[in-house]
């Protein structure tokens, strides 16, 4: 659960994080070396001047975060104002704020972020920029027998259902 927790927190101190293949042109790729499945987090935090900065720390996945990462992470943005992350849940067909079921992850998820315009007043009034996508986030269900301790899902030498058909 600790490497492959999927998270969503919004609020006051908003974090969505996951763990993901990335690709070769990834930022900082050079300093993860072959280790393309990694825990992406990013985050809302503020800097030295109490200005809030939208960041991606990265770790390969098994791995702790290293000192440097966790000291120096990727700025992505400035002077955010909002970070927002909705997850689809397909029972009601409503975004959600909060994603709680830990064995899936949304088939869809919506990020806002927007960001303090210039001259903004200390409300965040005149925001300059707001930006709003959804994200599809394709997963796939493990087969039975890398659940369980055997084929078909077998538990203690009994097979209750027959394998999974894995399509491709």
């Amino acid at each position: 659960m600790q490497y492959y927790a999927f998270i969503v927190q919004n609020g006051d101190q908003p974090e969505f994080s996951f763990v993901s293949r990335v690709p070769d042109i990834f930022p900082r790729n050079g300093k993860f070396g072959d280790f393309d499945l990694r825990r992406l987090t990013f985050a809302v935090e503020p800097d030295a001047n109490s200005v809030k900065n939208l960041v991606l720390r990265q770790n390969p996945v098994l791995m702790d975060m290293d000192s440097d990462e966790q000291a120096a992470p990727l700025i992505l943005a400035r002077d955010v104002k909002d970070f927002k992350v909705e997850c689809l849940d397909t029972n009601s067909g409503e975004y959600v704020t909060e994603w709680d079921d830990t064995n899936s992850i949304p088939p869809l998820v919506r990020v806002t972020l927007t960001l303090n315009g210039p001259g903004s007043d200390a409300y965040g009034n005149n925001p300059a920029l707001s930006i709003q996508r959804e994200i599809a986030m394709p997963s796939e269900t493990l087969p039975a027998v890398e659940q369980t301790a055997g084929p078909g899902g077998a538990i203690n030498g009994n097979n209750l259902l027959p394998p999974p058909q894995i399509r491709r």
